[in-house]
């Protein structure tokens, strides 16, 4: 059964934002997923961290850390691009370790489009970084949940974190990516990831494009996933991805009518 309590939901905060935001999840008693993109990524240092960390210990709450991905490529076959990557993906893991972030959540950057015909060499490549990457954040306490965003079916990212054989790999589940451009059913999808899915995206869409609404304001079946979740006897993190704080608000409260109508 998903926990309806707090400590188990996550709210999306851009760290550039945090002074904006950060209150408002303190006071709703929140834990932030913050983003980090490159900008925040070179500017960042530690006091700010430091603070951050402070003001979360000081009411009680954890927080997780998204990384970056516009431009990075996990399964690059180029080795610059596989360079950047990995430079990145490191910046972000040190974040994550001072924070004493949960996840930190990482798009592979597969795209059916322009991988399917050397999957096998997309898949190879992203092994090999992420076994790199995973002995550095090992030492450091950081595990990595792996997000669904263009792929179609789980078969993908199933694929590759059976072959990451370390605890500190897992899933993260996009129900909004999966919800424009799924091509299997949801139950299919979550019982393939169930036993190493770490976390869920919670945000809304009417099947078309990434819209990032409310829960409720679209056509996602919210009730339809903690059903699943509930037959799976899983419990991932719940992070809500609306981008304004009034949109949050509002999945906040529909989100736990919904779980508590589940129980």
């Amino acid at each position: 059964m998903v926990s309806v309590e707090n400590s188990n939901i996550f709210v999306h905060i851009p760290f550039r934002d945090r002074e904006k935001y950060l209150p408002l999840a303190i006071r709703e008693g929140l834990n932030p997923e913050f983003y980090l993109p490159y900008g925040e990524l070179d500017s960042v240092n530690r006091n700010d961290l430091s603070s951050v960390k402070s003001a979360l210990n000081e009411v009680g709450l954890s927080c997780s850390v998204h990384g970056p991905y516009g431009d990075l490529c996990i399964g690059a076959s180029d080795p610059k691009i596989k360079a950047v990557t990995k430079e990145r993906i490191i910046q972000a893991v040190h974040v994550a370790s001072s924070l004493q972030a949960r996840t930190l959540v990482l798009h592979p950057g597969y795209e059916p489009f322009k991988y399917d015909y050397i999957k096998e060499r997309w898949l190879n490549n992203c092994v090999h970084l992420l076994n790199e990457l995973g002995d550095i954040a090992g030492e450091m306490g950081v595990v990595f949940a792996l997000e669904n965003t263009f792929e179609e079916t789980p078969d993908i990212l199933h694929s590759l974190v059976s072959r990451l054989d370390s605890d500190i790999f897992g899933h993260c589940f996009d129900i909004g990516h999966f919800n424009i451009l799924g091509k299997c059913e949801l139950l299919k999808w979550l019982s393939k990831i169930g036993s190493r899915l770490l976390e869920i995206h919670l945000h809304d869409n009417k099947g078309r494009t990434d819209e990032h609404n409310a829960i409720g304001d679209g056509n996602v079946d919210f009730k339809g996933l903690f059903r699943i979740l509930s037959d799976l006897q899983v419990e991932p993190m719940l992070t809500i991805e609306s981008h304004d704080a009034e949109k949050v608000l509002r999945s906040v409260s529909r989100l736990k009518a919904i779980l508590k109508a589940s129980r």
